[in-house]
Order: C-alpha cells, then sequence, then structure tokens
C-alpha cells in the first residue's frame, strides 16, 4: 500500500525496494495478539530508509 501510494505520487518505481517481515521482527512479541491490543498496534509499521545517492 506505502509502494503504491508512492509511486502514485510520482516516485519511479525502479528507486523502491521493499522487504515484508511479516512476524520475524516484532516490536513487541505477543504468544496470543488480538487485534487491537497494543502490541499489536506497534507491530503495525512501516519503515523507510532514505538513501542518497
Amino acid at each position: 500500500m506505502v509502494r503504491d501510494y508512492l509511486i502514485h505520487e510520482g516516485i519511479a518505481e525502479s528507486r523502491l525496494t521493499t522487504k515484508g517481515y511479516g512476524e520475524s521482527m516484532l516490536l513487541k512479541p505477543e504468544p496470543k495478539p488480538k487485534k487491537e491490543s497494543p502490541a499489536a498496534k506497534a507491530n503495525r509499521r512501516v519503515h523507510f530508509e532514505i538513501k542518497i545517492n
């Protein structure tokens, strides 16, 4: 979704790289996550790394 938005806003697709970590890099692990728990909210995130060539 974020990638699509950036492309829509004019960022060239060739300049974007995405990685999906799923459940491998949780900020707040939770044995039985609930949809709206504080841990679940903390784990829904997008990180940006801006590289200047």
